[in-house]
């Protein structure tokens, strides 16, 4: 499996709201690029389309609260990767977090999905931050 790390950033939202949004996959949809089609999502599961990828879809899964949450591809999901939000407390009252992908793709599509996946996972990162500290105001 390859990985694909988005940088981390701080955040202030708590454990607790982090952990409420990775909870619900519905809320993904606040978070996805523009780029993504075809969104459908329920309480545990999403599925979408990304151009020149194709169909993905993912789960909840393991989750270590506060720290890690999985989300692993399902069966219906064209390449096979677990999706992890990472979320770091400290002592400010304030965390680094980020995504991360890995995916079992070979070395040669590794090249060519590199930009493309660490930006797509930057940019989950910069909009989760988003999203949640608007609802903290």
């Amino acid at each position: 499996m390859k990985k694909f790390t988005a940088d981390s950033l701080d955040i202030t939202a708590t454990a607790e709201q982090t952990g409420s949004f990775a909870h619900d996959m519905r809320n993904f949809a606040h978070i996805m690029p523009e780029q993504i089609e075809q969104w459908q999502a329920d309480e545990n599961t999403c599925a979408f389309n990304i151009k020149n990828i194709g169909r993905l879809s993912m789960s909840r899964g393991t989750v270590d609260f506060p720290f890690k949450f999985e989300f692993p591809a399902t069966a219906e999901s064209k390449v096979k990767f677990i999706l992890a939000l990472h979320y770091r407390p400290n002592a400010r009252k304030e965390a680094k977090v980020f995504f991360e992908i890995e995916a079992d793709i070979n070395s040669m599509m590794e090249m060519m999905a590199r930009r493309p996946l660490t930006n797509f996972v930057n940019l989950l990162t910069q909009n989760l931050k988003t999203h949640l500290e608007a609802k903290t105001e």
